[in-house]
């Protein structure tokens, strides 16, 4: 792998390989001025006001400060970060500019992906109170992210609400979330808070319905597409290859055999307990009717415009194992690739 370079851009957009671990501030205090208190997108930027804003930074120009980045990737487990980390098309590393706002104790990695800047950052556990934790941290630094991508691995539900199977490396793009454990646990069962207080929010009007022109035919036929060329290319480097294959990969496989990639759109279960148990998944897909089940995005939802990418691993039940994880990580992350490049910057100049 090349070495590590600091204060240049390096291009791997042919998906070369190349060793980076992140920024070489995180952890550290520096106080480049006033930080904006943590709270909600929407409140920030009503507060700071359309004069506060940088000039839009043009297609293609590199980042010059924080407030350049409008993209976050937030990842809770070492390979879904891996996995993300290796489709960037650029890295950006020693940069003091780049230093996060105190008291942010984030780990950042700056790049590229999609073709346009991102910054990416892993979680110290898994859990909604430290992805609650990150993304505090992150709104500090950040004052103008738009949208903010938790990607990585998820149990899943065994068929659609349609019927359809559910496999293995399929990814779930979640459109709401529900968070199961916040409630009372009677002798029957876990009773749900469903006041409307209680649930976690509905995502921003504009992120909505740039979802909902995702998951229509023709542009989710070229999401597909779009995913399987980065699988492609990512699955020629022999290194990555070993990383992310799926289990009994052959040379020259993209997707395991007689199986087609599916991105779906739906709601998605959180609580903090791995889920390991049929019965009580079964319980959660016919009173919620949910596709998928995580741990982190209760922690972030109501914090950051989230978008939940998360690929199947398992079927949450007790024969959950790890040996899927890697190539839904990939998978994941691959879509979180091609949902950026189809995001749209708002102007503001």
């Amino acid at each position: 792998m090349n070495d590590r370079i600091t204060n240049v851009w390096r291009s791997n957009a042919s998906g070369q390989a190349r060793q980076h671990n992140g920024n070489v501030f995180g952890g550290n205090t520096f106080n480049y001025g006033a930080s904006p208190t943590p709270s909600s997108p929407q409140a920030r930027l009503a507060d700071d006001g359309p004069k506060s804003r940088p000039p839009d930074l043009a297609a293609g120009a590199r980042p010059c400060s924080l407030d350049d980045f409008r993209i976050a990737i937030i990842c809770a487990l070492q390979t879904e970060f891996d996995a993300v980390d290796i489709l960037l098309e650029e890295v950006y590393e020693g940069e003091e500019a780049f230093r996060p706002r105190h008291p942010d104790t984030n780990t950042y990695t700056f790049g590229r992906l999609g073709g346009k800047p991102v910054v990416l950052v892993n979680l110290p556990s898994m859990g909604k109170v430290s992805a609650a934790t990150v993304a505090t941290n992150l709104g500090i630094s950040f004052k103008y992210i738009e949208i903010a991508f938790l990607t990585g691995i998820c149990g899943g539900a065994e068929k659609d609400d349609r019927g359809n199977g559910i496999s293995y490396g399929d990814v779930i793009v979640g459109k709401q979330v529900v968070q199961e454990d916040f409630g009372r646990l009677m002798d029957d069962g876990m009773h749900r808070r469903t006041e409307v207080e209680d649930v976690l929010g509905r995502l921003p009007p504009r992120i909505r319905q740039w979802i909902g022109a995702l998951s229509g035919w023709r542009n989710l036929k070229g999401l597909k597409s779009d995913v399987k060329v980065i699988l492609e290319k990512t699955f020629d480097n022999e290194e990555f290859a070993r990383m992310f294959a799926f289990p009994n990969r052959h040379e020259g496989e993209v997707l395991p055999v007689g199986r087609d990639l599916q991105i779906l759109f739906g709601r998605v279960a959180t609580s903090d307990a791995v889920l390991r148990s049929a019965e009580r998944r079964d319980q959660m897909i016919e009173q919620d009717k949910v596709i998928g089940f995580e741990m982190e995005s209760a922690g972030m939802w109501d914090q950051l415009p989230t978008v939940l990418v998360k690929s199947v691993c398992d079927f949450a039940n007790a024969q959950k194992s790890k040996e899927w994880q890697p190539y839904a990580a990939l998978t994941a992350a691959a879509t979180t690739q091609a949902m950026i490049r189809k995001w749209t910057f708002q102007v503001h100049s």
